[in-house]
């Protein structure tokens, strides 16, 4: 399968409202959504045999090939869906269908494949260990290797160690086979069950909900499974009985459910397709190899994967044959192509060839929807395919690459492409192989393991997030028998049926619970006390305080460079910059930060979407720039990508993003240097920024605002937008105090009471209710309040007695009440007495204790607790 690229953008969409249901998030920067992405599976055909209390079915032809090209396929997957580079290709779908656990064969008697007895005498003798079939033939020839003795080293034989495996109990509910997709994760164990985990926007968890799972989930109504492979948003399982269910995204007909391309969060059958003995899922599509050893495939046809012939790209729904293919032994899928490892030991691919994909060599970029052989490759004896390359094993040991190379995939030390198979000459002696969508292991003789490519998300596993061109050495706690990479993250089962995961884990796919923290935890200690703050509201989050010392000091989220340290990492503890110095006040928008200095400017760094730094540019900053034409300013705050600043004579300026009218310059063009005055403003004393509007607190207590309006969040009875400020609110008088949410907006009052407005979905205007409102209203038995802060989508209050009250969204237990429920009437956060100030984010909350000090609750995924807690792991860890 094929690690997917098609990663998407935050739940929470720009305006900050999460879409419902939840859209897909793009975790990666902004502006770097690849357009496809892949999947990869990893299965573990040979402790299918043994996973089950029937006899073992007789191996399918060919497990070692299956493995590969259950790495291609997975990592096809990977890319494309199907992420589990074992299940096509590492081993699972070669060991399903090529080595003797044809999924067909392996998972079931009844469809035995009568090629496999011919195909290799000894993996009828070996039906106990179908994966040491022809997938044990791999590893046989690099096993020879000193280090490889088959008794003393088992782990050199990665198909057949776990099947060599006599504890009851492990064979009892072991992992046999793993795929992993854009961002989630698929798993079968020996009892037939599958379990899913990580994003579920689409249905892909088959849990019969949209609910992300962080913990490995059991899809229900499977008893029977061999293989699973998952594509970029949907996941399919292959049964025992040679029959295939699908579920999750049908965009692109990848259920078959005629004629409807409705989506499906419980499995379907695929309907008239039997003895099938692997699947392979690209990114929206689904090939699947049947015992006669054709190959059957339906779905996205965009570049002629489904290998159809002719020129025609329409999509279907209808498993059709691929044109003149037969004497298949195991298959590999890529984002959009194909790979098939075929009898007499040789490869042929077909799709899309943009980027030398399918090894024929030569200069055409034509897609090609018939297969054709790759290039010069015999003997081969594993197939991977990621998002755009392949990989393949031969019976000698030696590891062939082709493709794109653009971060080093290919393992020659280079990033240029090669369109026909090159060998990656520093692993001399492989046995399996898996794909991601850009990046590449491999397992060697004694079940170690190599990785290299992109490591942005730490997916090479050598503990750094650095692009590898050469293979590094994966630290994994025991012998690895498959291996299948994701879009960011990577997966090996181990010799003993447990699963190490590593990479981006942010929408759970590392099957890691980041909701786990019941109070506020203590974050590193500051080198000076901590005096302000801010959180970012929107988007992934990241936090900043202002230490007495009047530098900064930034931790979390750091994509575009909104920690400022000059680089793109991101920081679970904080790190301190050494400029700007004295800082009086921060803010923080989606992905960008500004800092107001003690002498009037303004310094801005991370993201410059629509001008949002202020320096004349719209080009990203990793450190901080100066705000062009900005002086005399006091008070700042920080929206979604804009900013306003009360400057000289209480008036305000801002700049950034503009869509909306937020700049209140009577336009709706974007600034990026501080725009003008905003005209019939003034005595202005403080400000608030949500997602894309703004408010002012002037003298007299009363509250005007602009910008975005449709939830209401302007507060004036009407959910129009307005370029210019509006006349004061009706009603809100003696207000001491604003804050802004993504598209809500509330006000403390002298009294101690509060009131807010505008949106309220997850009940983020406390009124007990998730109805909108477009005018005040207030926060029923909320009394002696002294401050208020406001997160994405939840506000939080300090009260006299010095106890927190908050409401609204908690999926990520950032209320601090040890629930996961979200409150649309204020709860008790479980915080310290002592708190000076609270910074509520968009999952994360941080409070500032009296004496300075730090402490938070709520979402780790980019160390925006500051505690040294990620879910980005940069080295292998067991999957709980």
């Amino acid at each position: 399968m094929f690690p997917q690229l098609l990663l998407r953008r935050s739940r929470v969409t720009r305006s900050g409202r999460r879409d419902v249901p939840p859209g897909h998030s793009l975790e990666v920067p902004l502006r770097s959504n690849p357009s496809r992405s892949a999947s990869f599976a990893l299965t573990a055909g040979a402790l299918l045999a043994l996973a089950h209390c029937a006899p073992p079915p007789p191996p399918p032809a060919d497990g070692g090939d299956a493995g590969n090209q259950d790495v291609a396929s997975d990592t096809r997957d990977a890319t494309m869906g199907d992420t589990s580079m074992d299940v096509a290709d590492s081993g699972v779908a070669e060991d399903v269908a090529d080595s003797g656990v044809d999924a067909q064969d392996s998972a079931a008697p009844d469809v035995q494949d009568p090629m496999d007895a011919s195909e290799s005498g000894a993996d009828v003798a070996l039906d106990s260990l179908p994966d040491s079939l022809p997938d044990s033939a791999p590893d046989s020839a690099p096993d020879s290797a000193p280090d490889s003795a088959p008794d003393s080293a088992p782990d050199s034989m990665p198909d057949s160690s776990p099947d060599s495996m006599t504890d009851a109990s492990m064979m009892a509910s072991t992992i046999v086979q793993v795929a992993t997709g854009n961002s989630h994760t698929c798993a079968v164990r020996s009892d037939g069950t599958v379990e899913c985990w990580g994003e579920n926007d689409q249905g892909q968890l088959g849990l019969g909900s949209l609910e992300r799972a962080y913990a490995r989930t059991r899809v229900g109504g499977i008893t029977d499974a061999v293989q699973v492979t998952v594509g970029n948003d949907f996941s399919c399982a292959l049964r025992r009985t040679g029959e295939v269910l699908c579920w999750g995204d049908n965009s692109n007909l990848q259920l078959a459910r005629t004629p409807t391309t409705a989506d499906s969060n419980t499995p379907v059958a695929i309907a008239g397709l039997t003895d099938v003995t692997q699947i392979e899922a690209g990114a929206l599509y689904v090939c699947a190899l049947r015992s006669d050893r054709t190959v059957w495939c339906w779905g996205d046809n965009l570049n002629r994967q489904l290998g159809r012939g002719g020129t025609a790209t329409t999509d279907s729904e209808v498993p059709t044959a691929v044109m003149g293919l037969s004497g298949v032994l195991s298959i590999a899928a890529g984002a959009d192509h194909v790979c098939a490892r075929m009898m007499d030991n040789t490869a042929q691919c077909w799709g899309d060839s943009d980027n030398g994909q399918l090894g024929n060599g030569g200069t055409s970029t034509t897609d090609v929807s018939t297969p054709a052989p790759v290039a010069t490759l015999t003997g081969v004896l594993n197939l991977a395919a990621g998002q755009n390359h392949t990989c393949a094993v031969l019976s000698s040991g030696e590891l062939w690459c082709w493709g794109l190379n653009s971060q080093g995939q290919l393992g020659n030390g280079t990033t240029t492409t090669a369109r026909a198979p090159i060998q990656v000459t520093a692993v001399p002696m492989a046995s399996r192989v898996g794909a991601g969508t850009q990046h590449t292991c491999a397992i060697v003789p004694g079940g170690g393991l190599r990785c290299w490519g992109n490591g942005a998300d730490g997916q090479v596993g050598n503990d750094r997030t650095e692009d590898e061109t050469m293979p590094q050495t994966v630290m994994i706690p025991r012998a690895a028998t498959r291996v299948v990479g994701g879009a960011s993250h990577t997966c090996a089962l181990l010799d003993d049926g447990t699963l190490a995961c590593w990479g981006r884990g942010e929408e759970g796919q590392l099957g890691i619970d980041p909701r786990r923290q019941p109070a506020l935890v203590s974050t590193l200690a500051l080198p000076s006390p901590a005096a302000s703050g801010a959180a970012g509201t929107i988007f992934r989050g990241h936090m900043c305080v202002v230490m007495n010392s009047g530098q900064v000091a930034c931790w979390g989220n750091n994509d575009n460079g909104q920690i400022g340290d000059g680089t793109l990492t991101p920081r679970a503890r904080p790190t301190v910059l050494t400029a700007p110095t004295m800082v009086r006040e921060i803010g923080l928008g989606i992905n960008h930060t500004c800092a107001l200095l003690m002498d009037g400017t303004a310094q801005c760094w991370g993201d410059g979407l629509d001008g949002a730094l202020g320096n004349m540019t719209t080009t990203d900053s990793n450190v901080p720039v100066p705000v062009m034409g900005l002086t005399g300013a006091t008070r700042i705050a920080v929206g979604g990508d804009s900013a306003c600043a009360i400057v000289t004579g209480n008036q305000v300026r801002c700049w950034g993003d503009n869509d909306n009218g937020q700049l209140g310059i009577a336009t709706t063009a974007d600034s990026n240097v501080a725009a003008a005055a905003i005209t019939g403003l003034t005595d202005v004393v403080e400000l608030a920024a949500g997602a894309d509007h703004f408010c002012a607190r002037l003298m007299d207590g009363t509250v005007r605002c602009w910008g975005d309006n449709d939830n209401g969040q302007l507060g004036v009875g009407t959910t129009a937008d307005s370029t210019i400020p509006t006349a004061p609110i009706a009603g809100l008088t003696n207000v001491a105090q604003i804050v802004a949410g993504a598209n809500s907006t509330c006000a403390r009052l002298m009294g101690g009471t509060v009131q807010c407005w505008g949106d309220n979905f997850y009940g983020q205007l406390g009124v007990g209710s998730t109805m909108d409102s477009n005018v005040p209203v207030a926060v029923p038995g909320l009394t002696d309040v002294v401050d208020i802060s406001s997160g994405n989508n939840y506000m939080c209050a300090r009260r006299m007695d010095g106890s927190i009250r908050c409401w609204g969204y908690n999926d990520e237990g950032n209320l601090g009440n040890g629930t996961l429920v979200d409150e649309p009437s204020p709860v008790t956060m479980n915080a310290p007495t002592n708190v000076r100030s609270i910074l509520a984010g968009n999952s994360a909350t941080c409070v500032i204790t009296v004496p300075g000090a730090v402490q938070c609750v709520g979402w780790v995924g980019y160390g925006q607790l500051g505690n040294g807690q990620t879910l980005r792991r940069t080295a292998p860890a067991l999957v709980p």
